[in-house]
């Protein structure tokens, strides 16, 4: 403490110094009231952020068998020799010291860094923490699958194996920081997944001539997808994309993240690692970060940012139409994206009759009774009300607010007319909405599903309930009563079969 009060206090005299400057243009009064309360709000900032748990050595040690763009890697084959070497680092420098202390075999059994935990990804029969291939004899298409940020390619398993099962090739990558430690995403850049893309892309284009190659993505996954795509369209030398589909894509974030990137300056300046975080939690997950580094958030606004860009460039080119068509699915209910962001960032560019986007409502008996504290009704009827959509919009959603059956109410491209069409499904008993990280999990998965097709060979979180007091656990309830798993995805998955095989 008394260490942290010194680099308060050193941080607190640069800020002072600074009143020199501003005393040849403000009376000083003013001056120093206005420099002493910054320096007071910015002393108190810094203590909150800085109260978070202690950090370990998987938020402090970094990995240095990871891909970055600067190693030049030419040829896929070497990004899964260095993914060898680096899960091998893993092992070494992370896993194995952890495993034999003593403090692990007394507190490890939600740890996915102690060996013998619930949580190990050791337990699985494969380690989804790595990038995989499904090949298939004769495709019909090859799909690349990227998962989301702090993710890893688990994410993707369900709907690889079902593109697998179609007769398409399928490669889920392991994006550059993720799958290991979550110090990893301290100093990740977009640009070296951009670069991990490419290299899958250009390894199955080599590996399946002639067919045609799509790419799945979700979340940051999605908006790295639309990326190459638009990439793709200014420079023909990469490969082309036939067809995408996006899960909860991050075409926007809070103008709030334009600011993490001072935190972590801030802690860079001061030397507060803990200011480089957002969260720092158990990593009680086998195949996800549960702390989150500001890092990765400002890369995800970074990349957004960029899409713009792109978009614009290709606009000012008239090379839009060259952009493949689009299917995206997004919850009306979601904690990172909107609805309209996606639809006024990137889905009003589009000029397919293919391109698509299906909004997944929240439950209209929840929003009736008056649990929720706003309600998107109103957004998403201004939305249908719309005459510039050129691509089709569907949502899937209450009949009426008094029963649990659904229908589809679909608006063609710049029609005002709105089509009710029937789906059997319905809203199983408690679920209010679905959330940013439910879309890719079926109710079967066997980690984050509520009925697992199979048991899990170590922790379930789909099932794990904890009663007791507030403020106990060293997770937030929140994270536990997050929905993870998505009860309209075997119709979501039938959905993206369709739109492939077009």
């Amino acid at each position: 403490m008394q260490e942290l009060l010194k680099k308060l206090e050193w941080g607190v005299k640069q800020l002072l110094s600074a009143a020199v400057l501003l005393l040849r243009i403000i009376y000083k009064p003013i001056a120093y009231s206005l420099l002493g309360g910054s320096a007071v709000l910015l002393v108190i900032i810094i203590l909150f952020l800085n109260s978070k748990p202690d950090l370990r050595e998987w938020h402090t040690r970094v990995l240095d068998k990871e891909f970055t763009r600067k190693l030049e890697l030419t040829q896929f084959k070497q990004y899964l020799e260095l993914e060898e070497s680096l899960f091998q680092q893993l092992e070494e420098e992370i896993v194995e010291p952890f495993s034999k202390s003593m403090q692990a075999i007394g507190i490890g059994r939600y740890n996915r860094y102690y060996r013998d935990a619930l949580s190990s990804p050791t337990r699985w029969p494969n380690n989804w923490n790595r990038s995989f291939e499904l090949i298939a004899e004769n495709p019909t298409a090859a799909v690349l699958l990227l998962h989301g940020m702090s993710d890893s390619p688990y994410s993707m398993r369900h709907l690889s194996e079902n593109l697998h099962q179609m007769g398409m090739t399928t490669l889920a990558l392991r994006l550059p920081g993720h799958g290991t430690v979550p110090s990893a995403l301290v100093n990740v850049k977009w640009e070296d997944m951009a670069a991990a893309v490419e290299l899958a892309l250009q390894y199955l284009h080599q590996t399946n001539p002639g067919v045609p190659i799509h790419i799945v993505g979700y979340s940051n996954g999605a908006t790295l997808a639309v990326n190459y795509a638009l990439g793709a369209a200014l420079d023909v030398s990469l490969p082309a994309v036939d067809k995408l589909v996006l899960l909860s894509p991050s075409v926007e974030i809070t103008g709030m993240a334009r600011l993490a990137i001072w935190q972590s300056r801030i802690a860079h300046l001061l030397g507060l690692k803990k200011l480089q975080w957002q969260n720092v939690l158990l990593e009680y997950d086998p195949f996800k970060y549960s702390s989150f580094a500001i890092n990765a958030g400002d890369q995800v606004y970074r990349l957004s940012h960029q899409l713009n860009l792109q978009i614009q460039k290709l606009q000012s080119k008239n090379l839009l139409d060259s952009l493949p068509p689009m299917l995206a699915f997004q919850s009306v209910v979601d904690h990172t994206v909107t609805a309209t962001a996606v639809i006024n960032k990137l889905y009003l560019h589009l000029n397919h009759e293919e391109d698509r986007l299906v909004l997944l409502d929240l439950n209209r008996q929840a929003d009736a009774a008056g649990l929720l504290k706003k309600s998107p009704a109103k957004e998403i009827a201004h939305l249908f009300q719309r005459t510039d959509l050129n691509f089709i919009l569907d949502l899937l959603t209450n009949i009426t607010p008094s029963t649990a059956a659904i229908e589809l109410r679909r608006k063609l491209p710049n029609q005002q007319k709105i089509q009710h069409l029937p789906v059997s499904l319905s809203w199983p008993e408690g679920l209010f909405s679905l959330s940013h990280v439910a879309l890719p999990f079926p109710p079967d998965d066997p980690l984050y599903g509520i009925s697992p097709s199979e048991p899990s060979p170590g922790v379930a979180l789909g099932n794990l309930e904890f009663k007791g007091e507030i403020g106990i656990l060293v997770t937030p309830a929140m994270m536990l009563i997050r929905l993870r798993w998505n009860p309209f995805y075997y119709w979501m998955e039938a959905e993206i079969n369709t739109f492939l095989e077009q």
